[in-house]
């Protein structure tokens, strides 16, 4: 900030500077020997006043010599003003000593210089001449003694300073433009005020200023509404999480400020301690503490109130007019005085608009009545005012006299007649009103709403930052104006940052466009715009591992959304966008262009942005208003699952399952819609191929999201069932598909097929796949083979063989046979012919065994995900491809111990292929996932699983402490060896089982206390006599804890287990379906070890696909064609999904006010039921105290309880 010059006209780089520093620096030898010679002075009888004044004068030279320097520090020309000339007023008390005698500017004469003093002329004081300009001598910060460690800023200015100094006043202080002006105006003194409304008038105001970053003019200070005002602003502070300060402007007249002499003579460097004390002088008052700024302005006179008005209203319109962007400001009335009418009358007159708290008194009571009780007169066609009747003018005269007394009357009743006037500008807040109890907000917004009719966005604004949408929908749209598309964008691009879900929906309602709306700049201000606190922000500094904070782009985006869901599905908008669009780039034009860059489907990436926020109401509604309703419910779903796990917060963790929950119910609520209204069109939804998620299906993202409600709607269901029998009929029983699976000429004749492109017909009949009925499936097959009479005769012979093959249920049924004949293999070998000699079996095992490895391998490298650690990540989330790998493993050490030349590694490779041979045999439970009894108890075994690693972390607590202290006691000081471990665990172990090892602990007759006897292992030790007796009985109470207490606690935990699987076992079974339906559509149709042929076959295609620079890119494709398929006529199946959707979710809104409804009336029916009931108490009560007689009858309600009643009340 540059420095101006002084009021002497001299500029920092004036020669005179010189003079003026030597002047400073002798000043300083020269103080003491002044200040010395004034402590003697002061010990006399203050005889000689000529003296005293002399000193007092060149005191008061050094201290404005100070004060010029300190001002040249201040970076803007701030002036106070001070009396030019003594002129004494007449008739004051004879004992007042002569330098404490009053000038008319009401400051003594001590406080004037000597120039002032010498000049004799004229008898009557007038400001403008008696007056003049001094570089101000108070400014920088002041803190009040008691209140905290906050400082305030401060400044006495003169009181015709120009307003544009101050403006550049407030840029010093580091103020930006409010959006948003309040002027609080009233008492002066504390005034009487009904502890509801004080109590709702600040809360009121608090919620106005938080929301908006209003700044606050009040008076200033530490009584009355400057009082009330500085108290709400300390509390909010306190209470609100909002870090920025409250900005609450103090404009108090410099002469009327208590101890005023504490803040002078500052060069600003440090704080000024300010002390508030109990007893407060006439006509002053303190400064209040929880103001952040204060302006005191100096008109040359003391102890004048209201000298601070017009330049406060002065200010009030600079700052609301400031660079041509008018900012709403607003006078809110409290009580008060003449003056507080006076201020009323000139901010009328600047049409700012007036709120008038009703109930707070004096002048502020005397308007209210005013203006409720005025009537309208028109003065022309269109202009009406309003006006008072006689009687209220009388009413009125009788209020001002009663709180003013009678002088100036006629100028307080004209002042309230042009008030009423601009009735317009005028309103008044009551706690009560005709509407009830409304919030000082409401009329704020309100008054500015009548005040400001055409100044519409400015008052759309206050509705959005106040959330307001009853007084947007009544007060700002109620006009059908037609908005244009650019005057909501902004608007609306602010509602969304604020999460205004309301306003939103309004703005939609009357024309705003989403597509124009959001632009590259715009989607990338949202993500750079996080609250600190919120969990999106963490999130993204754990996805990014380049700390470019400054270079923030879309591209972290992308990262944060890979980084949570991995490659379930990608956002197509956001993967096309320019990933080079940074903040702080240095080619400007290049970025204005990218700013402007619109999306096609602007409602998904608001989706997305939402979501990770976690609005989830602001995400229903750009759900609604997208595409792919289904899909974008499982997209929110998936990502809300994976905060979920990146969170260890309670309550954030409950409010996103809840979420979840939510999007997983808007999911299988509009499929089943869809499935009622057209089955064959839902089935195409859940694996039709989605363009705007990254090429996958519903399907693919449920199941990697592990979404079993979805997975097990009969949509899914009855597309699973088509796609694991293929073109083979559902009804064809087993013993026709083995025979066939033996018998391959009998393929011909006994299975149906279907039509081509076509479900399965029972598919179609079968509406709930969750019931069977072998009834029902006699009568399907019966029907099927009726209708498939013709299409067989037609289908060739070749045909059939190769769609019974290729079908999944085929592959399956032969890869169980084989595995079969592997097991048995296997046994014959480890039982009957395992020597050192290799044999064929052997050989035919090892290459069994490296069939099953290359399709393992095959299954990994396939996978749809681009990048090697993303297929190794997905590839060891399934718990059989775990199992497979050890397996393989452990078979690949047994083979390479039993080729090794030593007896003892023949032994070692026996026990490994033994152990080996265990692990491929429970393969066989992965067989069993198919039946649907059997599939749920695999995963009652799995989370058993789970829940016995958790009990054994308890159990050992138990055995570990057991078995260390009674073998302590039975064997003291035992040899460390391996032996000795083995011993201690073993016996606390087998305890639990039973096996008691009583004999040992009570000492076996062939035993031995000689150490060197039983370390040899000769005999056994004895056990020391304590451990005799007092052994046995710790294990009585730890077989106790370890097999009545603990072992109930496993079985309880496996109960509670088992009835939350069975409850959802069906669940569960439709979703271990998939994967092994995935498993064996993707599988070669040979089976191994003949399968081997067939991963030559690949990857011969695929080094024939390498030199066609093909690699992989094929073999992706064709795998995503599970359940993952492009359709004809997408572009209609998507509308009719959409208007399902719409559908659905107005079926939702109106079940939720049925529901709504129901309540208010079981309510009101029990509201009528008790009013009826306390009108017959009341009744009995007033009949039984003034008449002795029979009490009516009482309502059903009570009827049970009257006879008790009637014994009270007698």
């Amino acid at each position: 900030m540059a420095t101006y010059t002084n009021n002497q006209g001299k500029s920092p780089d004036d020669p005179s500077k010189e003079a003026d520093n030597d002047s400073v620096r002798s000043s300083s030898k020269e103080k003491n020997i002044h200040l010395a010679r004034l402590s003697l002075l002061l010990k006399h009888d203050h005889n000689d006043f000529r003296f005293t004044r002399d000193i007092l004068y060149e005191r008061k030279i050094e201290q404005e010599s100070d004060q010029r320097r300190g001002c040249k520090e201040f970076p803007v020309e701030i002036n106070r003003r001070e009396c030019s000339q003594f002129i004494e007023v007449p008739d004051q008390k004879q004992d007042i000593k002569n330098e404490n005698k009053l000038c008319y500017c009401n400051y003594p004469r001590l406080k004037h210089s000597p120039g002032a003093i010498a000049k004799k002329n004229g008898t009557k004081w007038e400001y403008g001449k008696h007056t003049r300009k001094e570089p101000t001598n108070a400014f920088g910060e002041i803190k009040f003694l008691g209140y905290g460690v906050n400082a305030s800023k401060y400044v006495r200015v003169d009181v015709n300073t120009e307003m544009s100094k101050m403006l550049e006043l407030m840029k010093v202080w580091g103020l930006d433009k409010p959006q948003f002006l309040i002027s609080v105006t009233g008492g002066a003194k504390d005034f009487n005020m009904s502890k509801r409304l004080r109590d709702t008038f600040r809360l009121g105001l608090m919620k106005t200023v938080l929301s908006t970053g209003a700044w606050i003019v009040t008076s200033g200070t530490h009584a009355g509404v400057g009082k009330l005002v500085g108290e709400a602003v300390g509390a909010s502070e306190i209470a609100s999480k909002n870090k920025n300060q409250v900005i609450s402007i103090g404009i108090v007249p410099w002469g009327c400020v208590q101890d005023k002499e504490k803040l002078e003579n500052s060069s600003g460097k440090r704080p000024v301690e300010y002390q508030i004390e109990k007893e407060q002088r006439i006509n002053e008052s303190f400064l209040d503490p929880n103001h952040s700024h204060f302006i005191l302005v100096d008109d040359g006179t003391q102890h004048k109130f209201d000298i601070e008005i017009p330049f406060r209203a002065k200010l009030k319109k600079a700052i609301a007019e400031e660079k041509a962007v008018m900012v709403p400001n607003i006078l809110l009335v409290l009580g008060g005085g003449p003056g507080t009418l006076k201020n009323v009358h000139e901010a009328i007159l600047k049409n700012t608009p007036i709120v008038v708290v009703n109930g707070s008194g004096r002048a502020a009571d005397i308007l209210a009545y005013a203006y409720l009780n005025a009537m309208e007169v028109k003065k022309h066609a269109q202009n009406k005012y309003k006006g008072m009747f006689p009687y209220v003018e009388f009413t009125v005269e009788e209020m001002i006299v009663r709180e003013f007394g009678n002088e100036e009357t006629s100028t307080h009743l004209k002042r309230i007649r042009d008030c009423l006037k601009e009735s317009d500008l005028m309103s008044v807040y009551e706690i009560e009103g005709k509407g009830g109890v409304k919030d000082i907000d409401v009329a704020i917004l309100q008054a500015l709403l009548k005040a400001n009719k055409y100044k519409v966005m400015d008052l759309l604004k206050l509705s959005l930052a106040w959330n307001r949408i009853d007084v947007a929908k009544s007060n700002i749209f109620r006009d059908y104006k037609k908005w244009t598309k650019m005057e909501l964008n902004d608007v609306m691009f602010s509602a969304i940052l604020l999460n205004r879900v309301e306003l939103i929906k309004l703005f939609l309602d009357h024309g705003a466009n989403l597509k124009e709306l959001l632009t590259e700049g715009k989607l990338l201000t949202l993500y750079t715009k996080i609250p600190t606190n919120c969990f999106l922000r963490t999130l993204l500094a754990s996805s990014d591992n380049d700390d470019e904070t400054q270079n923030f782009s879309l591209k972290n985006v992308r990262k944060l959304i890979r980084y949570l869901i991995a490659d379930t599905f990608h956002i197509g908008e956001l993967d096309n966008v320019n990933t080079t669009a940074m903040a702080g780039r240095a080619d400007a034009k290049k970025e204005t262009n990218v700013k402007k860059t619109n999306f096609d489907q602007p409602s998904q990436l608001l989706f997305i942005w939402s979501i990770l926020m976690i609005y989830q109401d602001m995400a229903k509604l750009f759900w609604a208003e997208g595409k792919d309703a289904i899909a974008a419910a499982l997209v929110g779903s998936s990502l809300l699952k994976s905060m979920l796990r990146k969170t260890n917060d309670t309550e954030l963790r409950n409010k996103i399952q809840k979420c979840i929950e939510e999007w997983s119910e808007l999911a299988v609520g509009v499929l089943s819609e869809c499935h009622s209204t057209d089955e064959h069109k839902a089935q195409d939804l859940v694996e039709r191929k989605l363009s705007n998620w990254g090429n996958t299906s519903c399907m693919l993202i449920a199941v990697k999201s592990d979404n079993k409600d979805f997975i097990s709607q009969t949509p899914c269901q009855s597309l699973l069932n088509r796609i694991w029998n293929g073109r083979l009929v559902q009804n064809n029983s087993l013993w026709r598909l083995l025979l066939c699976l033996f018998f391959p000429p009998l393929i011909s004749v006994l299975p149906d097929f279907t039509k081509p492109n076509t479900c399965s017909p029972c598919d179609n009949n079968n509406k709930d796949s969750n019931q069977d009925s072998h009834n029902q499936e006699y009568l399907n097959n019966k029907r099927t083979r009726q209708r498939s009479v013709s299409e067989e005769s037609k289908m060739k012979a070749y045909d059939k063989f190769y769609y019974f093959f290729k079908a999944p249920v085929i592959i399956f049924m032969y890869n169980v046979c084989s595995h079969l004949v592997f097991l048995s293999l296997y046994t014959y070998i480890l039982v009957f012919n395992f020597n050192t000699i290799v044999s064929m079996e052997e050989i035919i095992l090892t290459i069994w065994v490296f069939a099953f490895t290359m399709e393992e391998i095959r299954q990994m490298v396939t996978s749809s995900t681009a990048t090697l650690a993303t297929k190794l990540q997905i590839y060891f989330t399934d718990t059989w491809n775990v199992v497979d790998t050890m397996t393989i493993m452990l078979f690949i050490i047994g083979i390479t111990l039993r080729f090794l030349p030593y007896e003892s590694t023949f032994e070692a490779a026996r026990v490994v292929l033994a152990l080996n041979f265990v692990t491929y045999f429970l393969r066989l439970l992965h067989i069993f996932s198919v039946h649907k009894k059997l599939g749920p108890k695999l995963v009652m075994i799995g989370k058993m699983l789970k829940d016995l690693i958790y009990f054994l972390l308890i159990l050992m607590v138990f055995v570990l402490s057991y078995a260390i202290a009674s073998h302590s006691i039975l064997y003291p000081n035992a040899p460390l060896t391996w032996k000795t471990a083995v011993q201690i665990i073993r016996k606390s172990y087998w305890n639990i089982y039973g096996e008691l090892f009583l004999e040992e602990i009570e000492g076996e007759a062939d035993c031995s206390y000689d150490a060197t006897i039983w370390i040899n292992g000769t005999q056994a030790r004895c056990p020391t006599d304590t451990g005799k007796w007092l052994v046995p009985i710790m294990m009585g109470i730890y077989i106790l804890l370890a097999n009545v207490l603990l072992l109930n606690l496993l079985i309880a935990m496996f109960s509670n287990t088992f009835e939350k699987v069975q409850d959802n076992a069906d669940k569960h079974w439709f979703f271990q379906r998939f994967s092994l339906i995935h498993e064996y559509y993707t599988r070669p149709v040979l089976f191994p070890p003949l399968i081997l042929l067939a991963h030559i076959f690949l990857v011969f295609r695929f080094v024939c696909e390498s030199c066609c620079r093909g690699a992989m890119k094929k073999e992706r494709e064709e795998t995503k064609q599970f359940l993952c398929r492009k359709l004809e006529n997408d572009h209609q199946l998507t509308q009719w999904e959409n208007l399902i959707a719409d559908a659905f979710q107005q079926k939702r809104e109106q079940k939720d006010v049925d529901n709504t409804q129901d309540m208010l009336a079981k309510m009101k029916i029990q509201l009528e039921s008790t009013q009826k009931s306390v009108e017959w108490i009341i009744s009995t009560l007033q009949r039984s105290k003034n008449e002795n007689k029979t009490s009516d009858p009482a309502p059903e309600v009570l009827s049970g309880n009257k006879n008790s009643h009637e014994e009270t009340c007698a």
